[in-house]
């Protein structure tokens, strides 16, 4: 039996804990709601690259029928806890009626259920 490892996202001053459903800006916890976190791990585990709305939507909403404002809606609750702005993005680029792209460099470690590294 393998167990599932779980990653935990660094990026600037901002650290997502997948296996905790926690985003941690400076000290903070920050609460997020469930689709806007796993559009954020999307996201991270794809940095820098293109996605498009399609990709996320099949991802997160798993093929259910959902509107892109679904997927508007939580990029904008991602913008607002990271403090990110959609006219000059730090974090998060929107490519217009294509999808988005996570700007920074982003730092991934894999912990597995005890805690302990893998690289």
């Amino acid at each position: 039996m393998t167990d599932h490892k779980f990653s935990v996202f660094k990026f600037e001053d901002i650290e997502v804990r997948e296996r905790e459903f926690l985003l941690v800006k400076g000290d903070k916890a920050l609460p997020v709601e469930p689709k806007a976190f796993r559009v954020l791990l999307f996201l991270l585990q794809n940095p820098r690259r293109l996605v498009t709305k399609d990709e996320i939507l099949s991802a997160v909403w798993d093929d259910c029928a959902v509107s892109d404002n679904s997927l508007t809606r939580s990029i904008a609750t991602l913008r607002r806890l990271l403090g990110d702005d959609s006219r000059k993005p730090r974090f998060i680029a929107t490519v217009p009626t294509v999808g988005y792209r996570f700007l920074c460099d982003v730092v991934a470690v894999e912990r597995d259920v005890n805690g302990f590294i893998f690289r």
